[in-house]
Formats: structure tokens, C-alpha cells, sequence
């Protein structure tokens, strides 16, 4: 079989805390997203290019099916501002940035084609 054995993968998946996410609230933690979306890049995404694979586009990890990528990607900081992909408001920090698209831009969001990567933090 080529690849990494899966048994040396877990001990860098589990690192990931998802302990705040417990609630399942309708809303995506877009902090847990960010971490788990890095350790899907780091980790699935490296593993199966190098294992000369992809993972498969119904896989809840593809980064296509991520509800937040869209939004997270349009995000800009420049000269310590961080500026809305949507609207271009400006914010001084990334946090009132995600607060600003959780309520003024959320109706963009596919909620049912397109899955939330902190729900699914236990299993990274």
C-alpha cells in the first residue's frame, strides 16, 4: 500500500481542540474552521497527493464542500486592516471581521450543500 500508515497520521491529527464547538450551534466557529481547515490542508490534502490520490469530492473534508472557504479566501489584511470579502467594510482585527459576516453576510452561506470543518474537529 503507498501511503503513510494511518497509525502515524492520528497522533498529528489529534492536537486539534474542539472542545468549544460541543454546542453545535447553527453557526460555523469560524476560529475552529480556520485550524481545522490548515490541518486539512497540512495533513488529508498532502497525504493523499502524496499517496498520488485526492480526496474523493463527496468527502466532507474536500475543500470545495467547506461552507466558510469562499469567504475566509476573499478575506484581505492590508496595513493592519482586515477588509470584508463581501462588502469591503474594514476592521481592525480579524474577530470583528467574522462577527461582521456571521450577521450581515451569513445569507451567502450554502448551509445545506456545504459542510462546517469545526463540526468535524473529533474526527481531525
Amino acid at each position: 500500500t503507498v501511503g503513510m500508515p494511518a497509525g502515524r497520521l492520528l497522533p498529528l491529527l489529534l492536537p486539534l481542540s474542539c472542545a468549544a464547538h460541543a454546542d453545535h450551534q447553527p453557526r460555523c466557529d469560524r476560529e475552529l474552521a480556520r485550524e481545522a481547515r490548515e490541518r486539512v490542508d497540512a495533513l488529508a490534502i498532502s497525504a493523499a497527493s502524496w499517496a498520488g490520490s485526492e480526496l474523493s469530492s463527496t468527502c466532507v473534508l474536500h475543500p470545495e464542500l467547506d461552507r466558510l472557504a469562499k469567504q475566509e479566501s476573499g478575506k484581505k489584511r492590508k496595513q493592519g486592516l482586515w477588509s470584508c470579502p463581501e462588502c469591503k467594510k474594514k476592521f481592525r482585527n480579524e474577530r470583528f471581521l467574522d462577527l461582521h459576516l456571521d450577521n450581515k453576510h451569513s445569507d451567502s452561506l450554502d448551509f445545506v450543500n456545504h459542510v462546517c470543518l469545526a463540526e468535524y474537529c473529533d474526527l481531525l
